[in-house]
């Protein structure tokens, strides 16, 4: 009888609108106890206030409110506040764009152990941004950063020793965070990895731990590698020849607009050869 009634006066009104779901419920809840809380001066909840305004939920994404709570919280001396404060001067999202300042949250919250603020602090001190250029520096913070497993620190780490940024060059060395950086999943990484062994820059060459890489980063979808496990299925170098994976490998890399790879297809592997284009 009552659903009978609501959808009388539902069609009586002419707009139909869609209850709010109970997740969506529960998080206007949330978001009621964080503002109470917040008010009340409460770092913790002053931060996920800010969280919920940059990724707009349960409210409508504002950066200018985002940083207001992160500002609030971060004057506390909330570290993750701190790190995402620096974030905002850093690209100017809600706040004038400020590397300068960016460089003081980064700090403070790297002080604090927050790895994200280490990166990125580093990251500053490198490119001398908001901040004189001290390669030093920035080197000690990414070596900190990496020792707590952030893994874009760990590659930038194989950078340094593998161009001789700011330190000597050691391929041992490079290898070693490049390697970490790998098996932690970063599939920028992986390719890179992959090539240093299928060309021998830096490592004895070894066509199967290229094919181990390239076949990682492959499958999280880096065209690069998907191009290179197609070249290498194709060729049977560091593994089994095969042509129809190879083929699906270049439409994959194809896809996303990898130039070789569309010429590879168009010349040599087109779709009614191998069953692909769907």
């Amino acid at each position: 009888m009552y659903k009978s009634l609501c959808s009388i006066l539902l069609m009586l009104l002419g707009t139909i609108h869609i209850a709010a779901q109970p997740d969506d419920v529960l998080m206007r809840e949330q978001i009621d106890e964080y503002l109470i809380e917040a008010r009340r001066g409460d770092p913790e909840a002053q931060y996920n206030l800010g969280l919920c305004y940059i990724h707009g939920n349960g409210v409508d994404m504002s950066y200018e409110e985002a940083a207001k709570w992160l500002e609030k919280a971060a004057k506390q001396g909330h570290a993750d506040a701190q790190y995402n404060l620096g974030v905002s001067y850093l690209k100017g999202q809600g706040v004038r764009q400020d590397y300068t300042e960016a460089v003081k949250w980064f700090s403070l919250a790297a002080n604090k152990g927050n790895v994200d603020a280490m990166y990125n602090l580093a990251t500053s001190y490198m490119n001398g941004e908001g901040t004189e250029q001290n390669i030093e520096q920035a080197i000690a913070l990414y070596e900190q950063a990496s020792a707590k497993g952030h893994v874009k620190a760990q590659r930038v780490l194989g950078d340094c020793y593998f161009f001789g940024m700011g330190i000597p060059k050691d391929f041992e060395k490079a290898v070693e965070w490049y390697t970490l950086a790998a098996e932690n999943g970063d599939a920028d990484t992986q390719y890179e990895l992959g090539f240093m062994y299928f060309t021998g820059n830096g490592v004895e060459k070894h066509d199967e731990m290229a094919v181990f890489w390239f076949r990682k980063a492959a499958e999280q979808g880096n065209a690069f590698a998907q191009y290179m496990l197609g070249s290498c299925l194709e060729k049977g170098q560091g593994t089994t020849q095969n042509l129809e994976e190879a083929a699906l490998w270049y439409e994959k890399a194809a896809k996303q607009g990898h130039s070789e790879a569309q010429e590879k297809i168009r010349s040599t592997y087109p779709p009614s050869l191998y069953g692909g284009g769907e």
